[in-house]
C-alpha cells in the first residue's frame, strides 16, 4: 500500500469522476485508474463501481475510504510535529542531484528542510552522475545522489570504488520506454523490441549514458545513432512531433504530468531494464548537519 493511493481514494469523495480527480491532484487518469487497481487487488475488495459517468464507493470502498482518510490526518499531526522551526542549527552543506530526480528530491527534502532549519544553508546542483562522483572525490559535494542504470552499474561502481567513496543505495525502480501518443506502437497492446528499435532513441543524458544505452538497444538490432537533447523542455517538444522513443525511470514518469502529457509507456514485453539512486560520500565522520540531511533523504526517498 502507497500513501498515494489514500490521498487518491480522499480526492475522489469530492470528485464526481476520476478526470475531475486527475485534475485537483494533477495526475494522469490513467495513473489513478491505475494505482486504484492496485489497491483493490492487495486487499482483495472492489473500492470503486465505475460507470460511463461516474465512480462510486462500494460498501466496501467506504471502509477503506474512512480509514484512508484516519491515516491521512494522522500523517498530518506528524508532519506538524517534525516541522516545528529549529533556529539553533545552522551551517552550510552542498550536493548534487542526477539531472531526472532534481525537482523531485528539491520538492520531498529541500524545501521542507528550509522550513523546519531557517539558518541552515543548502548548496543544491544538477549534473550527471559521473560528474557528481567526482565532485564529491574533489570536495566540491558533500555529497551526491546519483543515477545507476543496470547496464553502466559495474562501471559506476567501480569508479565510486576507485574515488574513495561511499555508496548507499535509496531506492529501485525499472526503466521504461516512452514515445508521443500518436507513435504507431503507442497504439499497439503489446510490443517488442524488434518493432522498437526500427525508431530513433532519443536520450537526455550524456555521452556515457548514450553510450550505454547504444550497447543495450544493439543486443536487440538498433541500428542508428543515438540522439541526445539533455535539456527535457526541448526533448518533450521533439518526441512530441517525432516517431522516435525514449527512456526514464517509471516513479518519473508516474510523477511527472508533463511527461505524462506528452508521452506514453510503450508495452513493451522483452526488455528489461533496472536502476537505482543512491548517495555517494566520502568515508568519514559525518557532522550533525549531515547527518540530520542524509537521514532527512532516506526517509523521503527510500522505497
Amino acid at each position: 500500500m502507497r500513501l498515494n493511493q489514500f490521498e487518491m481514494i480522499a480526492a475522489l469523495e469530492a470528485c464526481d469522476s476520476l478526470s475531475e480527480a486527475s485534475e485537483k491532484l494533477y495526475i494522469s487518469q490513467p495513473s489513478i485508474s491505475k494505482a486504484i487497481r492496485e489497491l483493490e487487488e492487495e486487499i482483495g475488495c472492489t473500492i470503486l463501481k465505475r460507470t460511463k459517468t461516474c465512480v462510486e464507493f462500494t460498501e466496501q470502498g467506504r471502509q477503506v475510504l474512512q480509514y484512508a482518510k484516519e491515516i491521512l490526518e494522522r500523517i498530518d499531526k506528524i508532519k506538524q510535529l517534525q516541522f516545528v522551526r529549529d533556529e539553533t542549527l545552522s551551517g552550510t552543506l552542498s550536493f548534487g542531484v542526477t539531472r531526472f530526480w532534481s525537482s523531485d528530491i528539491f520538492s520531498r527534502v529541500i524545501l521542507g528542510f528550509k522550513e523546519q532549519y531557517p539558518n541552515v544553508a543548502i548548496q543544491f546542483h544538477e549534473g550527471y552522475s559521473s560528474d557528481i562522483i567526482d565532485d564529491v572525490k574533489n570536495n566540491r559535494l558533500d555529497f551526491g545522489i546519483i543515477m545507476v542504470y543496470s547496464t553502466d552499474e559495474a562501471a559506476t561502481m567501480q569508479k565510486v570504488a576507485k574515488s574513495g567513496l561511499e555508496y548507499q543505495t535509496l531506492f529501485s525502480d525499472e526503466v521504461r520506454l516512452y514515445a508521443n501518443h500518436k507513435h504507431p506502437l503507442s497504439q499497439k497492446a503489446e510490443v517488442y523490441m524488434k518493432e522498437v528499435v526500427l525508431y530513433s532513441y532519443i536520450t537526455g543524458g550524456n555521452a556515457a549514458i548514450a553510450n550505454y544505452s547504444k550497447q543495450l538497444l544493439q543486443q536487440y538490432g538498433y541500428q542508428k545513432e543515438i540522439e541526445m537533447i539533455s535539456n527535457q523542455r526541448l526533448l518533450l517538444r521533439y518526441l512530441s512531433d517525432n516517431q522516435a522513443f525514449t527512456s526514464m525511470p517509471e516513479r518519473v514518469y508516474q510523477e511527472s504530468a508533463e511527461c505524462q502529457r506528452v508521452l506514453k509507456l510503450l508495452p513493451v514485453c522483452d526488455l528489461t531494464w533496472h536502476c537505482q539512486v543512491g548517495v555517494v560520500y566520502r568515508a568519514r565522520e559525518w557532522s550533525p548537519l549531515e547527518s540530520l540531511v542524509l537521514k532527512r533523504l532516506q526517509e523521503r526517498l527510500k522505497g
